[in-house]
């Protein structure tokens, strides 16, 4: 595995990068004079060509853009071979959900503004943050490519998401309001599909499981020894050659235990007075140590599978005193979870260990819903309520259903998640004007996105399962994935052409893409997977992601277009059923056809990762955590892991006065090899002097720097606001502009001159940016 990892590390930077790298050259910018122009060659972008004039700056940005210009530093990077480019800029939104949507939303605004805009080269999103983030790319895309209105290109991509004061709001900004409660815009029918695709795909998945439940069930009855079975006859037997219900195996592995450990003393003893130089007794122990592991596994696992038919009897007996499979299933469920809940109220004081048994307690009681249909359907099979024909037919009969027509992607709620995000943030604009038709553009394919004059996107994603090479990774279950224009895939799956995946699953688009990103909950979610609930996550359906072509398995066009026609006729995104069992049971790797994928948070946050391995010399950072308590959870995590994969030093200044809301910006440096620096300008949503908000002396010149009462408004009837809960996915209007506003004042905060705004405004209520 690591020759291999190494290998697609390789092609990584000999292939990926370079090939990124052609598109950002490629990519023109436009000027506050409203022209067009080329990218410079490789250096950092003319900031004083595109930004707004020096003294309408915030001190921030002026520091950021001088600390840049460094001579020294310029010199290392410049002259540094094993850099791709030395000036490359990139942009992080985020994840959070439609909070964090909505938040950057406002911050692009006030990027357009100001022009730093213009100057990304990366747009690099998680989660929420790839809601805008595919919103920009779609209508950027939609802009450049509108043969009709050639010739007003640059007017169109200069306009968007963009307000003049005093006008109604362009169509994209009445469009995104219109659809904040993206997952039932319409209500009524809308809120009642919801939980009907996850019953559907309860029911869909217990199709799934039961065959398997039934073989179960078959073979208990057939080992039953009630004198009331069918197969009394037959279990008697077995019992009298020793194989019955006195646990035979079991006293035999505990047996085999015993030996283990007098052999591990006598190995002990045997070696502890051989040199130092010849002394291999530790690889004995290692061995020893592990066999006696096995043995113990295999003890309990022994002991659970021999007293099913003791488990059965028990059953039974309940069943004669009137006690029904509905009263121990739905009963029993509930009980579990009053039982642990109460008992995790006895030891409050022990929090880990409380959650840990409400937890456990609550994933068992899935596992004991299946084992009681286990024991019902056996006892049907011994009292001969059920004939033995009939329950192996319909064992058969699902078995052949599920796998010519099951679908682990089907089930999920991923595609109708996927087809309402689509519906509010995948668009373009009919034609250039403010105010014209919105036109959806759900199929455009990651391929087709056009980066002329938009940011190059990566779209971040979780690899869940595999094994990794290095220990320490272990407990992240998955790494990160992205999805670009030109490649997909990570460094353990290897990375192919956007354009053959989309070839070889034509479900993979933009819009399937920022969904797999959004994916917040799933059985497994790299190191947020919460094992003891992974089965009961499965079985209820609560699967937002997705299953798809593993990149190192991709083939292209013509090896697939020369296949029997027996194998095109099943040549499609079907997912078997073999994968939600998979899903089910947390067995999820790497090298199967299909892979894992998940929220982009469930690796890495902010999408600072990416960028950091394209060593990138400038990154913004938008971040719309949920953050309350002021723990920069999402950021430390990127730094530690950054440190630990790349052995890149980041380090910060400025977060304890956004902890003590005295600022929402933070700067940040990123010690690269060969004493590069690169820069961070960290942008946090955060309500800073909130007294500010109540009141505005006089009017302001841009009518979206919102020191208007409304937030400060909100956040009193919402004390949670602007750390909301991301599973608040139903925004309405207040809460869409709060949020919207916030966004916008915070990145105007940080990149705007306030004083000459301020005097600006009791003269000009010009919206335009200053020549």
């Amino acid at each position: 595995m690591a020759d291999q990892i190494t290998k697609h590390n390789h092609y990584l930077y000999q292939v990926v990068l370079p090939e990124e790298l052609k598109h950002v050259l490629q990519r023109k910018v436009i000027n506050r004079d409203g022209q067009a122009l080329e990218r410079s060659p490789p250096s950092l972008p003319d900031f004083e060509q595109t930004l707004i004039p020096w003294d309408q700056r915030s001190v921030p940005l002026n520091q950021t853009i001088e600390s840049l210009a460094d001579k020294n530093q310029e010199q290392m990077w410049n002259e540094d071979s094993s850099v791709l480019h030395p000036g490359l800029v990139g942009l992080c939104f985020s994840g959070g959900g439609i909070r964090s949507a909505t938040f950057n939303l406002g911050v692009i605004q006030a990027f357009k503004k100001s022009g730093l805009l213009n100057n990304v080269d990366y747009l690099s999103t998680v989660s929420g943050g790839g809601y805008i983030g595919s919103a920009f790319s779609s209508a950027m895309t939609g802009a450049v490519t509108n043969e009709q209105y050639a010739d007003k290109k640059t007017e169109a991509i200069d306009a968007l998401f963009t307000h003049e004061q005093g006008d109604v709001e362009p169509s994209e900004f009445r469009h995104l309001r219109n659809n904040s409660n993206y997952m039932a815009p319409n209500g009524g029918l809308d809120t009642i599909r919801v939980p009907a695709i996850f019953l559907r795909g309860i029911v869909l998945n217990a199709l799934v499981v039961l065959p398997y439940l039934l073989i179960f069930a078959m073979i208990m009855a057939f080992l039953s020894t009630s004198p009331l079975g069918f197969y009394s006859d037959y279990a008697s037997w077995l019992e009298h050659i020793g194989l019955g219900a006195h646990f035979p195996v079991t006293k035999s592995l505990m047996l085999l235990l015993l030996l283990n450990y007098i052999g591990s003393a006598l190995t002990t003893n045997a070696t502890e007075n051989l040199s130092s130089s010849n002394n291999q007794s530790w690889i004995w122990r290692d061995r020893i140590t592990s066999a006696i592991a096995i043995n113990v596994a295999a003890i309990f696992g022994s002991a659970i599978i021999e007293a099913q038919p003791l488990a059965l009897e028990w059953y039974q007996t309940l069943v004669l005193w009137g006690i029904s499979l509905h009263q121990m299933g739905i009963n029993g469920f509930a009980i579990a979870i009053v039982c642990s809940l109460l008992l995790a109220k006895v030891i409050s004081n022990l929090s880990k260990i409380s959650n840990q048994l409400v937890v456990g307690c609550i994933g068992f009681s899935a596992i004991f819903a299946c084992w009681v249909v286990v024991l019902d359907v056996s006892d049907s099979l011994v009292t001969q309520e059920t004939s033995y024909a009939a329950i192996v037919s319909l064992t058969i009969a699902l078995m052949f259903l599920n796998q010519f027509t099951g679908s682990a992607n089907f089930t999920a709620v991923n595609r109708f998640y996927r087809d309402r995000l689509s519906l509010a943030y995948l668009f373009k604009k009919q034609s250039p004007f403010p105010h014209a038709p919105i036109i959806h553009t759900d199929k455009l394919k990651l391929s087709e996105l056009d980066s002329e004059y938009a940011p190059y996107s990566l779209i971040n994603c979780t690899l869940n399962g595999g094994q990794s090479v290095n220990a320490y990774k272990k407990d992240r279950l998955g790494e990160n994935f992205i999805f670009s224009k030109c490649f997909s895939g990570s460094n353990k799956t290897g990375f192919c052409k956007t354009q053959d995946l989309e070839a070889s699953q034509p479900s993979i688009n933009l819009g399937t893409a920022t969904a797999i990103s959004g994916a917040a909950v799933a059985p497994n979610m790299g190191r947020n997977t919460v094992k003891p609930l992974v089965f009961l996550l499965a079985m209820l359906n609560i699967r937002y992601d997705y299953w798809v072509k593993n990149p190192s398995k991709i083939h292209n066009q013509e090896q697939s277009s020369s296949r029997a026609w027996w194998k095109k006729l099943f040549r499609n995104d079907r997912v078997g059923p073999s994968y939600f069992l998979r899903e089910l049971l947390g067995n999820i790797n790497t090298s199967q056809n299909y892979i894992n994928l998940s929220d982009g948070g469930h690796f890495e946050n902010l999408g600072l990762y990416e960028l950091v391995r394209r060593e990138c010399r400038l990154i913004i950072i938008s971040d719309a955590e949920a953050d309350s308590e002021g723990t920069f959870s999402g950021l430390m995590d990127a730094i530690r892991m950054i440190q630990t994969d790349f052995g890149i030093k980041i380090t910060m200044t400025g977060l304890d006065e956004i902890k003590h809301k005295k600022q929402a910006h933070a700067h940040g440096e990123i010690h690269y090899r060969n004493g590069r620096v690169g820069k961070i300008l960290y942008i946090k949503s955060v309500m800073t002097n909130p007294e500010d908000t109540m009141s505005t002396d006089v009017p302001s010149n841009d009518d979206y720097f919102d020191k208007y009462r409304y937030i400060a408004n909100y956040q009193s009837k919402n004390p949670e606001f602007p750390n909301q809960s991301s599973g608040d996915q139903f925004f309405d209007e207040a809460q869409f502009e709060a949020y919207r506003a916030l966004g916008y004042q915070v990145a105007y905060q940080t990149l705007f001159n306030q004083e000459q705004s301020i005097s600006e405004s009791e003269g000009s209520f010009s919206n335009r940016r200053s020549a």
